[in-house]
């Protein structure tokens, strides 16, 4: 399954601003995720080597549908 992710540019930017000014590490990296699945890169790929941290690929999908499904509060 492929996982895809498209964000309008309000979305885009939001999740660029949560990158550099979020005070919760957390929130950034999962804004860098979404970000990175939005430009095409794989879950697998995003979870194993786009992190600073690795994690396991169902955490990065459970990450994009979440944020599918609620927005940026399911970030």
């Amino acid at each position: 399954m492929v996982l895809r992710l498209e964000l309008s540019e309000e979305e885009r930017k939001e999740l660029e601003e949560m990158v550099k000014k979020s005070a919760k590490s957390h929130l950034r990296e999962r804004a860098s995720a979404l970000l990175q699945i939005a430009d095409g890169r794989q879950g697998k790929e995003v979870a194993f080597y786009g992190l600073l941290r690795v994690r396991r690929r169902n955490t990065v999908y459970e990450w994009v549908h979440r944020y599918k499904a609620e927005g940026d509060q399911g970030a």
